[in-house]
């Protein structure tokens, strides 16, 4: 991405430096050739940063709002526990560390949701260790 960039930069400084050296008989061409690789380099810079972060910043507000009681969960600060109940109005949730020991935490302080799908193939079950074998 960064390469690219600085393509485009590399682009629009040799694009500005030819067109400043027309003499004045074009004054319309020089401009057009000046603002064009910047207007490149805008477009660029948003379909290959803003929106993939805005993309990003939907799907955890979706998250954020499909948090329910029973969801296990992991707050920024790496807290993780269990919604014990959603305060939709305060945008707060009571989560249950352990038994007996619950927090309050923002709700956009929940970094992520802990989900426990099945797999959906049997090659995909997590291989369990049970003992330690000593290499020879």
């Amino acid at each position: 991405m960064y390469r690219i960039l600085t393509l485009l930069l590399i682009v629009a400084g040799s694009a500005a430096a030819m067109g400043g050296g027309e003499s004045g008989g074009e004054g319309g061409g020089s401009t057009l050739s000046f603002f064009l690789p910047i207007l490149l380099l805008i477009v660029v810079f948003y379909f290959l940063v803003l929106r993939p972060q805005q993309r990003k910043e939907k799907e955890r507000r979706a998250m954020i709002e499909a948090v329910k009681k029973g969801d296990k969960v992991i707050t920024a600060g790496g807290l993780r526990g269990t919604v014990v109940k959603v305060y939709e109005q305060e945008k707060f949730a009571r989560v249950e560390l352990t038994k007996g020991v619950e927090v309050d935490v923002a709700l956009a302080k929940i970094e992520a949701v802990i989900t426990t799908e099945t797999p959906k193939h049997p090659q995909q079950r997590p291989v369990k260790i049970t003992g330690k074998k000593k290499i020879k």
